[in-house]
Order: structure tokens, then C-alpha cells, then sequence
């Protein structure tokens, strides 16, 4: 009994040898070679054809970081002093805002119409040439402001002005030296630095207004350019 099965053991293997051989020289083999080996090309393909793209996408991503990199390490380090100029400038609104918009004149000789006017276009100029997009807008909606503060007269609403200029000088600042520096810091710190009654009801509320008014003046501008 043991030596039928050990016999037939072989027989059982050509068999099954012989039947596999000849389905694989079969149509049918061939159709299902032909048909899932075309899918599978076609998957290698596309994932190849993915990753590919990815690579291309990472590697201009690197490009673009470098470049700008290396721009803002330029401006940085060639352009200092015109950088500092913008900033000292526009941060004199919050710290004595009598002298911004002056020129600044030696040995204490007091500028002229004329000469205040060239300084604050030379500053302008600066910003044009030096800002990003978020500072040159904040910047225009200030100076708006600014300009617009003599023709008011209602007490109410230059009170609001007055705040709201205090804040867009504040943000102003603080996306120049976030462009400039790298370096993010609040803008109300630095109207702490200047204003020390904010604790006072009064003052706090007039200030929230004009805070208020001025972030509805930026959404505003904001949204023209969306």
C-alpha cells in the first residue's frame, strides 16, 4: 500500500507539471499575460510619473526658498541703513509722533515746508523699493489717514483717527521688522511701550475703537485685492 502511494507520488507531479505548461502556452494565458501585464506597466508607469513630479515640485520649492534667502540676506546686509530709516520712521508715530514726517536737519536747523515734504517722499520711496505687499498697504491706509486727520472735525471721530493711526503704526512696524529681521512681535506691545494709561477705562475704550476702525480699514483693503 505504502509503495502504490510513494509511485504514484511522481505521476501526480507530471501531471500537474504538464497541465501547467500547456495552459501557459494556452490563448487563454496569453490574453490574461497580455491584459494584467499592460496593467501593471501602466500602474509602474503612473507611479513613476507621480514621483517624478514630486521630485520636480520639491526640488522648485528648494529653488524658490533659496532665492529667497538669498534676496532678503542682500537687502539685509546692502541695504541696511534704508531699512533702518523705514522702520525709525514709521515707529516715531507711537514715539514722538512731533517729529514724523520731519526732516532731519544738522546742528538743529529747522527743516522747511519744502524739506519735510522731500523727507516723506524719500521715506516713500524707501518703502516702495524695500516693503512687501503687507507693509506698502498698511503703510498707504495710514498715510491715508494721516492725511485726512486735519479735514475732520468732529471731536468723536478724531479721537477713533487718532488711535487707529497709533494701531497702523504699531502693525506697520511690526511687518517691517517681521520682513526685515525675521523677528514676529505683538503689535500692542509696542503700543505699551508708549502708552502707559490703557488700564483707564476711558482710554481703554477710545483706544478699542480706534483698533477696531483701523483693522476694518486693512480687511477692507484687503479684500479689494481677493
Amino acid at each position: 500500500m505504502s509503495l502504490l502511494v510513494v509511485e504514484s507520488a511522481p505521476n501526480y507531479f507530471n501531471e500537474w507539471l504538464r497541465t501547467f505548461f500547456q495552459f501557459i502556452n494556452s490563448v487563454e494565458f496569453f490574453k490574461i499575460f497580455v491584459q494584467y501585464g499592460f496593467l501593471f506597466l501602466a500602474v509602474q508607469l503612473l507611479l513613476n510619473r507621480l514621483k517624478y513630479n514630486q521630485d520636480q515640485k520639491l526640488k522648485e520649492v528648494e529653488k524658490n526658498n533659496t532665492k529667497e534667502i538669498q534676496r532678503e540676506a542682500f537687502y539685509r546686509t546692502q541695504n541696511e541703513g534704508e531699512l533702518k530709516k523705514i522702520v525709525t520712521e514709521y515707529a516715531l508715530i507711537i514715539t514722538d509722533p512731533q517729529k514724523f514726517g520731519k526732516a532731519k536737519l544738522p546742528r538743529k536747523k529747522i527743516p522747511t515746508d519744502e524739506e519735510n515734504k522731500q523727507h516723506v517722499i524719500d521715506i516713500m520711496n524707501l518703502l516702495i523699493i524695500y516693503g512687501s505687499e503687507e507693509a506698502i498697504l498698511i503703510a498707504g491706509i495710514l498715510m491715508q489717514l494721516t492725511y485726512g486727520m486735519d479735514l475732520e472735525n468732529a471731536e468723536t471721530l478724531t479721537e477713533r483717527e487718532k488711535w487707529a493711526q497709533y494701531w497702523l503704526a504699531a502693525e506697520l512696524v511690526t511687518q517691517l521688522k517681521s520682513d526685515y529681521t525675521g523677528i514676529t512681535i505683538e503689535p500692542m506691545d509696542i503700543i505699551k511701550l508708549k502708552i502707559s494709561d490703557l488700564n483707564d477705562p476711558e482710554q481703554a475704550d477710545k483706544f478699542k475703537i480706534g483698533k477696531e476702525y483701523a483693522e476694518e480699514l486693512i480687511k477692507k483693503e484687503q479684500k479689494k485685492r481677493n
